[in-house]
């Protein structure tokens, strides 16, 4: 699951753009009936430009923000290729060992019963695979690859939202949104 996803769940509210969570070649994520393609994993990843177009229509939107794990480098070439309107908004959240146990239990690594020797050897490796996706992203020279940080200034990261997200003024108040993307708490400035 990307590091990102709450993050990107954050702003689904604010934006009225649709987030597919956490990437449609998740066999776990339920998509609507596509005329089969969505029923294996092995059909989606087969024909994954195709998905994103039938998902696309099928939500009736015109547009669409879709979470994808950075260590699917291909699929993120993939549809990043695909059209130039497309943008990327990497999202580095702060890898703490708060945060890192915490992504490292939503993806099964650990339990809340894990020796904590476990954890404290695990969060480095998990550490260390989150920072070599990053650059690899940065590496790969996405065209329109916007970059988001925890520990970026507020007003950098309200800008970079602003150029990813590209809606009119009056739809957006991202300084409210940017104030609260990283945080894990709900925020009014969410909900229009």
């Amino acid at each position: 699951m990307s590091e990102g996803f709450h993050v990107c769940n954050r702003s689904r509210g604010h934006c009225h753009i649709l987030v597919m969570r956490p990437e449609p070649n998740d066999q776990t994520v339920p998509l609507p009936d596509l005329g089969g393609i969505q029923a294996s994993l092995s059909k989606r990843n087969r024909h994954r430009k195709a998905l994103l177009r039938l998902v696309f229509d099928s939500n009736q939107c015109n547009r669409l923000m879709i979470c994808i794990d950075p260590e699917d480098i291909d699929f993120i070439k993939d549809f990043c290729a695909e059209s130039r309107s497309t943008r990327l908004l990497q999202i580095d959240c702060a890898l703490n060992d708060r945060y890192l146990t915490e992504h490292a239990m939503s993806l099964g690594l650990i339990t809340a019963h894990s020796p904590q020797g476990a954890i404290r050897r695990l969060l480095p490796n998990l550490r260390d695979k989150i920072l070599l996706e990053r650059t690899q992203l940065v590496q790969a020279g996405f065209d329109n690859h916007y970059r988001i940080a925890e520990q970026a200034h507020i007003n950098d990261t309200v800008a970079t939202l602003d150029q990813f997200l590209a809606l009119p003024p009056q739809t957006l108040r991202l300084e409210e949104l940017a104030k609260d993307l990283f945080s894990n708490e709900d925020s009014d400035a969410l909900h229009l």
